[in-house]
């Protein structure tokens, strides 16, 4: 006989045609009906598992209508005797009840009436059939397993009316359960407690080494630090430090509790601020206000306190409210911006010296030093460098922080040459350098500052124009010192100048320095080995008068770089007058 899938699940008892007895355990007891059904399944070939469904013996004998009972679940009259039915009936019956009441018990053992008499009605009503549409008595899984059934029977008890009453719970079975969540909330909340503590703490940790980075960026973008206001200030270090943080102005000043974070600076941390940013994640406990810290013996005590110890030292009164329990809950973020100012002047003393070799090639390339006019002139020494530098005109003249550069030129006098050059800058908020005009007001200034070391404030005859400058801002100030000897005596040479006259007729000349435009004018009796004008510079003009009252031109030159040492001119009496008479040779 094959098996079908719809046949799963039916109960292992198989009952013979001598169902009209009474007796339940002999009839339907588990191990007689076990061995039934494995009797069954030998003699006829039947593969799977038998379960559920009574069969009188009669109906294993035809194959074909045991199979279409097995799948279909269908009870033919020609098969199954009167009884057989009848007991198919009863135990459905008493399938119906049963899974009526485990359901009702899952539901939470709500008090519903029974679909179904008694269990002892049902065994004594067999005849009380429920049909199908069809009219035939349902099959299927008649049978319950017996610990459900035990469990029923227990946990119920038969009322009037055929309804089954479920006992609740008693006085001492719910103080018993409170007892036990009691002792479980008393172990386990406070270890809860502690770590949402703990986790608060190390994210406000996290936040505050975050605005310590962006204290850092907002310096090297600004050049400065934050305001110390706090709001309600319109603009307070919350508003200037959020976009640095990307946080809202609202995140910076309060942690997440709701409580004031405290920014209060080194009132005598001079050139390298010292920072801190102070914070409280325990309710009811505020940190020192940043007036209350702005005190430099109270900001070192606080400075100089481990972490996790409550300061004990200057600052002592302002932490009576804290003790070695609550310590744990004080975050002190300290920002030192040491490392950074260096590396802030540290890029500008890169940049200046870029400008100084600028210097020098503008130099080269044009026999002439930049000029000393400042914008807002067309033509200034701003965009005479730009052209060579990655600079704009506008990167030249100002720093990082906004402060103009100073560039100066030695005092000279002509014939002689300007030798050297300063380019002076300041990266300290509020501190210019002196101008270009008030150094070369005394022809010592420049000088002074020239011969002063890097990192101190000039203190000679240049001390009155760093008035607003201290040892404590020194490392602020930039000087990049430029030495053009090296231009002259190498890539632009001096020339000698002889002037030959081969009658003693005496001349006059003119020099035009093409540097700063300086003329000189002057007369002179040249003879063969005396030289007759002073020294010249490439690029310079020489212009050649006839007679001492420099009225007759007879010769323009003007000088070139790369030209050799020595230049000599010669006097030649010729005709007409219109020709020159001195040539270069």
């Amino acid at each position: 006989m094959k098996t079908q899938d719809s046949a799963a699940n039916i109960s292992s008892e198989v009952i013979s045609s001598e169902v009209g007895s009474r007796d339940f355990e002999d009839i339907f007891g588990r191990k007689k009906a076990q061995r039934s059904a494995k009797r069954i399944v030998s003699e006829r070939n039947v593969s799977g598992e038998i379960s559920g469904d009574i069969i009188s013996e009669e109906s294993v004998s035809e194959e074909v209508i045991f199979e279409e009972i097995v799948s279909k679940k269908v009870v033919s009259g020609k098969v199954i005797s009167e009884e057989g039915r009848d007991l198919w009936a009863s135990r459905y019956r008493k399938r119906v009840f049963l899974d009526d009441m485990y359901e009702t018990r899952l539901r939470g053992r709500a008090r519903r009436p029974s679909r179904a008499v008694a269990y002892s009605n049902v065994c004594d009503e067999p005849r009380k059939t429920r049909l199908a549409r069809d009219g035939s008595p349902y099959l299927g899984a008649l049978t319950v397993s017996g610990p459900s059934r035990t469990r029923l029977a227990r946990r119920s008890r038969p009322t009037l009316g055929g309804r089954q009453r479920f006992r609740g719970f008693t006085l001492l079975e719910m103080i018993g359960v409170l007892a036990i969540m009691s002792i479980l909330a008393a172990v386990i909340i406070p270890n809860v407690l502690k770590s949402i503590d703990a986790a608060a703490v190390k994210a406000e940790i996290q936040t505050t080494q975050n605005l310590a980075e962006a204290l850092k960026s907002y310096w090297r973008t600004n050049g400065t630090i934050p305001t110390t206001a706090i709001p309600p200030a319109t603009i307070n270090w919350g508003t200037q430090l959020a976009g640095a943080a990307g946080l809202s102005p609202h995140e910076v000043v309060t942690t997440q509790w709701g409580s004031m974070r405290t920014y209060v600076v080194d009132p005598a941390s001079g050139s390298s601020p010292r920072i801190m940013i102070i914070s409280s994640m325990r309710t009811g406990l505020a940190v020192p206000t940043q007036i209350s810290l702005n005190n430099a013996a109270r900001f070192a005590d606080v400075w100089d306190t481990s972490d996790g110890v409550i300061p004990s030292g200057a600052s002592a009164t302002l932490w009576t409210s804290w003790s070695t329990v609550t310590a744990p809950f004080l975050i002190v973020q300290r920002v030192k911006l040491d490392t950074v100012v260096t590396d802030y002047v540290t890029s500008e003393a890169s940049i200046m010296s870029s400008l100084g070799d600028a210097v020098k090639q503008y130099l080269r390339v044009n026999g002439q030093l930049p000029t000393t006019t400042i914008p807002p002139a067309s033509i200034n020494w701003t965009t005479q460098l730009a052209n060579f530098t990655q600079f704009s005109p506008n990167d030249v003249l100002l720093t990082k922080r906004g402060l103009k550069r100073v560039y100066v030129i030695e005092p000279y006098t002509w014939p002689a040459k300007p030798m050297r050059a300063m380019l002076l800058s300041s990266m300290s908020p509020g501190r210019d350098v002196p101008t270009a005009a008030s150094i070369n007001s005394n022809g010592n200034y420049f000088n002074d500052i020239w011969q002063t070391q890097n990192g101190v404030i000039p203190n000679g005859s240049s001390a009155i124009l760093w008035t607003a400058w201290s040892a404590s801002t020194a490392p602020f100030l930039t000087i990049q010192r430029i030495n053009l000897s090296d231009i002259y005596t190498t890539d632009l040479q001096a020339l000698t100048i002889a002037l030959n006259n081969r009658t003693s007729t005496t001349i006059g000349y003119r020099f035009t320095e093409y540097t700063t435009g300086i003329v000189t004018l002057g007369t002179v009796s040249p003879t063969a080995t005396t030289p007759a004008v002073p020294t010249a510079h490439p690029k310079d003009k020489l212009e050649l008068y006839r007679d001492s009252a420099r009225a007759q031109l007879d010769y323009t030159y003007i000088f070139s770089s790369g030209v050799s040492n020595a230049r000599t001119f010669d006097f030649e009496d010729t005709t007409p007058p219109s020709t020159p008479r001195w040539y270069a040779k």
